[in-house]
């Protein structure tokens, strides 16, 4: 019995029937967290369904409703609706430790084969940039099991630089790493590094961001561009566009969907080659 069926036996007497059609389908679950999305109109019974989340799940401390994500830094509003009262764990994946606080930050387990798919194509003693680094979604992977020469994991979320450090202790590879706590369209355009591999997981008009790579692309290059793309939105051309505009010569090598995010929108990356610059 999938976990929707079983949540509407558990809240059958509680809620009201006709309200049962609403109930979440599925959770995100990290260490001993578990975080649920409801409609407005559900709000009400959230401790009832909180509660109930819980019984179905004995492994699980605490029950978390994300609301919505708020601002450039993409910081959750989130509430605990049962449980033990915190919004920190630890949880592990593919062998890596991770501190996380739901309520200063996000983790998408939708992306779980992309970071998989990057550790297998990521090659020994790159020289990498994380632009948009969080707490090490993609670089911690990278720094574990790829053997970077450097990895500059930059972020302009106080919070997220901290969760990022204590995870690069917790996995052994803070020597790996040099993190830069700020805005990358500052950072970036006053390094004096060439990058073998840059990874831009921002997912809205992310190509805008382009323009600040120019100093730190070299022939061979290769950048990892994650977007929210609509179903039948076509923006490689836009991606070469923006690159030409600023002086540098790209192809486009593949582009994948990571996940659905919404009715006909989906999380692509686009791996595109510099080739001249």
């Amino acid at each position: 019995m999938r976990f929707y069926e079983k949540l509407c036996d558990e809240l059958m007497d509680k809620i009201p029937e006709k309200k049962l059609a609403e109930l979440p389908r599925g959770y995100l679950a990290l260490g001993d967290i578990m975080i649920i999305h409801l409609e407005r109109s559900l709000y009400k019974y959230k401790t009832e369904i909180g509660n109930a989340c819980l019984k179905l799940l004995p492994y699980m401390r605490t029950v978390l409703l994300e609301k919505r994500i708020r601002g450039r830094m993409r910081r959750p509003e989130i509430e605990v609706i049962a449980g033990e009262k915190r919004t920190k764990t630890i949880f592990r994946e593919h062998g890596c430790e991770f501190l996380i606080d739901f309520s200063k930050v996000m983790w998408s387990g939708g992306n779980k084969a992309e970071r998989q798919r990057l550790v297998s194509i990521a090659k020994r003693g790159e020289v990498i940039v994380d632009m948009f680094a969080g707490i090490g979604y993609w670089s911690i992977f990278l720094a574990k099991y790829c053997e970077p020469k450097i990895i500059y994991a930059i972020d302009i979320n106080k919070d997220a630089i901290e969760l990022l450090k204590t995870n690069a202790q917790l996995n052994n590879v803070s020597d790996k790493f040099e993190i830069l706590e700020g805005d990358c369209r500052k950072i970036v355009p006053k390094m004096r590094i060439k990058a073998d591999r840059i990874i831009m997981g921002y997912l809205d008009r992310t190509e805008r961001f382009l323009k600040y790579i120019k100093s730190i692309v070299k022939p061979g290059t290769i950048i990892h561009l994650h977007r929210n793309v609509f179903e039948r939105e076509s923006i490689e051309e836009r991606i070469l566009k923006v690159l030409a505009r600023n002086g540098i010569e790209a192809e486009i090598m593949d582009a994948r969907v990571v996940k659905s995010v919404a009715p006909r929108v989906y999380h692509k990356v686009f791996d595109i080659k510099v080739k001249k610059c």
